[in-house]
């Protein structure tokens, strides 16, 4: 370790050289002399030494206490000054230069030797300090949390960059200053509100909302530590801390991620639950449908009953279309699913939309030019347009504009990231968005739930939006939701794009020209007795031959000893030992011939893999109407069903 080096500033040359000499008898190293303040700064940036003796009164323009405040502010290097006069205002003046050490004229070597001694240490004990700071501040820098340093007043004294990010504050509000009270706790009650003593006894982390200085809120994880002021009582336990050390962490977003994860949990169990009841009831009301069909057919206009049984059927339907958007929900209705283009399901559907809304709402479109393709059921699409539409129609009681845009676009991994049941990639956006009345965040949180409706109970069920949530999540899609009070609604669906992919679209089915009447031989395999007796008595009316099987192992059975042509297997999915598609395996081995159609009042149908039917099975949801089971037996006996 080399001598440590001094510079003199000292304007009397005898004096000068006689210090010199005594500092280097002393072993120390004089590295530079100057006789002026002005020259005293320059040689001091020149030398950088440990440390500067200077003579307070120096000739020319600046004295001592001026060139040493300016060393002091640029360099840091500590001064000791020399004076042979003591007064208390060249004392005062001094003392803001922040000295380490006076020597009064005249003074002997030990005088001098002690002053330097303690000079050195006290500056190497600085400079480490200021190292040390330094250290702590560059981590800080570096940390993603928010770090403040609070006075005894709560002003903030330190933050970094982070902690400036989290409050929306620039350097120029904390350098006008910031009282961190007027940022966290702002829902207390001031009686509740924390205070620095329980605040800094707290055992752990504590949670708190941030007022941002734009009004916007944080949710943080505060850590809160005391800074001592070394007052100690009996106990040696610091009574009078100087202030406090704060960590802030966002958890915004993970308190976001949170509700969303609970929101889908919810809207998940209400989906099963729903699925559930879906599934008796389907049985039930396919009985229902199905004999007052069968009465009425029998039955002339004029009879007394016709009108009540007429009734009975159309109560059935709108159960029907209830427990429709119920399965919808639940995203466990069968799809059939092909390529599909949303502009085309858009254009043909303009005409129906414009009657739905009424001549008092302007309709717009604005569509992507090139083909929205998705993979998707289009009635279902369809069902997505006519609800949101509906929905927009129902915002504005005194007219508006809804408009229904089409565009492709990148939800990339920062957007998947913050957001649940979300694969980044080309999504085909539908947003439809309307001029209404808005929504409050109460009813956004709640507005896909299932019977949950902001209308009156004559105006609507709560089904229409819990529909579109359920087949959108069914297409693997995202649905998102932006509105404010008094600023319309933008209910914004994202389907998986296909849009670079060379799509085949369907023919149109020719159900329309198919007769219904047949004479095929059709086995009836269900499990549920008035079901089977319903279905086995519509075929049989028409035409078919049936071969009722009350379960799966009297259908293998029946198939094995039946020796003519059996032309079709309509069997129920689930059954209690056998499944539909393992029955209609075993029946092919004695009928290889056989054609089969599943059905199923069930939401989850195990020959489908998330609702989507495997290729060559055919399948009809329960209830079903007399002449959609014949018109959908029809097109499976004479292959006219799209694949």
């Amino acid at each position: 370790m080399g001598k440590p080096s001094i510079m003199v500033v000292e304007d009397e040359f005898i004096v000068a050289q006689d210090l010199i000499s005594s500092l280097t008898n002393m072993g120390y190293e004089v590295c530079a002399h100057a006789d002026s303040g002005e020259k005293a700064i320059q040689k001091a940036e020149q030398a950088q030494p440990d440390l500067i003796i200077m003579d307070i009164i120096l000739k020319g323009d600046m004295d001592g206490i001026q060139a040493a405040s300016e060393i002091h502010e640029r360099f840091q290097i500590p001064v000791i000054f020399l004076t042979a006069f003591g007064n208390k205002s060249l004392l005062d003046r001094a003392k803001s230069t922040e000295p380490f050490g006076y020597l009064i004229k005249p003074f002997n070597e030990a005088e001098l030797h002690s002053a330097l001694e303690i000079g050195l240490y006290k500056a190497a004990m600085e400079k480490k300090l200021r190292l040390s700071e330094k250290r702590f501040k560059t981590m800080a820098e570096l940390l993603p949390t928010g770090v403040f340093e609070i006075d005894y007043r709560h002003l903030i004294t330190y933050m970094n960059s982070a902690a400036m990010r989290m409050l929306g504050v620039s350097v120029d509000d904390f350098e006008r200053g910031l009282d961190f009270r007027q940022f966290i706790a702002m829902d207390e009650k001031p009686s509740s509100a924390p205070d620095d003593h329980s605040l800094m006894q707290s055992r752990g982390p504590t949670e708190h909302q941030v007022l941002r200085k734009d009004g916007s809120r944080l949710s943080v994880i505060a850590d809160f530590a005391a800074m001592p002021k070394n007052e100690y009582n009996k106990n040696r336990t610091d009574v009078k801390p100087s202030g406090m050390l704060v960590n802030l962490t966002d958890i915004t977003q993970i308190k976001k991620l949170e509700f969303q994860l609970h929101q889908s949990q919810k809207m998940e169990a209400i989906g099963r639950l729903a699925g559930g009841i879906a599934h008796d009831f389907n049985n039930i009301l396919y009985v229902v449908l199905g004999y007052s069909e069968l009465l009425m057919s029998g039955m002339p206009p004029d009879h007394p009953h016709f009108e009540g049984l007429q009734e009975i059927f159309k109560a059935s339907e709108r159960a029907r279309q209830l427990v429709k958007q119920l399965m919808a929900f639940g995203r466990k209705q069968v799809l059939n699913i092909n390529w599909v283009d949303i502009n085309q399901v858009i254009m043909d559907f303009e005409k129906l939309l414009g009657r739905v809304i009424g001549e008092d709402i302007t309709l717009t479109f604005k569509l992507m030019r090139k083909p929205a393709i998705v993979k998707a059921d289009v009635s279902q699409i369809e069902q997505i347009l006519m609800n949101l539409v509906v929905n927009a129609r129902d915002a504005m009681p005194d007219g508006g504009t809804v408009s229904i845009e089409t565009a492709i676009m990148e939800l990339d991994h920062n957007y998947a990231t913050a957001r649940t049941e979300v694969t980044p990639g080309n999504y085909i956006m539908i947003a439809v968005t309307d001029s209404g009345i808005g929504m409050e965040k109460d009813t956004i949180e709640r507005i896909f739930e299932p019977f949950y409706t902001t209308k009156s109970k004559e105006s609507g069920t709560g089904l229409g939006l819990s529909t579109v949530y359920g087949i959108v999540k069914q297409h693997n899609g995202h649905i998102e939701v932006y509105s404010e009070p008094g600023k319309g609604a933008s209910f914004k669906v994202y389907l998986p794009s296909f849009a670079d992919e060379v799509c085949i679209m369907d023919p149109e089915s020719t159900s329309d020209h198919m007769p219904l009447i047949g004479s095929a031989t059709i086995m009836v395999v269900e499990d549920d007795p008035s079901v089977l007796r319903m279905t086995c008595r519509i075929l049989s009316e028409n035409g078919y031959n049936v071969i009722q099987a009350r379960d799966a192992e009297d259908a293998v059975q029946q198939s094995r000893d039946y020796r003519q042509t059996l032309h079709m297997l309509l069997s129920d999915v689930i059954m209690p030992t056998m499944k539909g598609p393992e029955v209609y395996q075993r029946i092919s081995e004695y009928h290889p011939e056989t054609k089969a159609l599943f059905m199923s009042g069930y939401t989850a149908d195990v020959i489908t893999r998330q609702g989507v039917l495997n290729k060559g099975l055919q399948f009809i949801q329960k209830p079903f109407s007399a002449k959609a089971l014949l018109e959908k037996v029809n097109s499976v006996l004479y292959n006219t069903v799209s694949e």
